[in-house]
């Protein structure tokens, strides 16, 4: 491929392929979908990797971690989750503006 205007118009007739197009929506849906999914479950380990991380300077019994262990666990956990949320927003946002746009063409 050259970098003028061959090249360009081979770039053009592959990326207004129907089906380029349909598997690079298809791509970027789910990859929208599966980052709010991957920071919620990040925010649910941090409660069990806190507890477990902090299980030797437990109560002399060893059955509970400390309090402020269990707390950061899930003060993390709830920020995650928030974090969460947010993708949750602007993915919702970024399908808005899509449909939008696409309507208008």
């Amino acid at each position: 491929m050259t970098a003028g205007p061959t090249g360009f118009e081979a770039a053009a007739c592959y990326y207004l392929n129907k089906n380029i197009i349909a598997w690079r929506h298809f791509a970027i849906k789910g990859a929208l979908s599966s980052l709010p999914m991957f920071v919620a479950s990040s925010g649910f380990r941090m409660v069990v990797k806190f507890d477990r991380e902090n299980m030797k300077a437990a109560e002399p019994d060893g059955t509970e971690p400390p309090f402020q262990s269990r707390v950061m666990g899930l003060c993390m956990c709830g920020y995650l989750l928030l974090m969460s949320l947010a993708l949750v927003y602007i993915h919702h946002k970024h399908f808005a503006i899509f449909n939008d746009r696409y309507d208008s063409l």
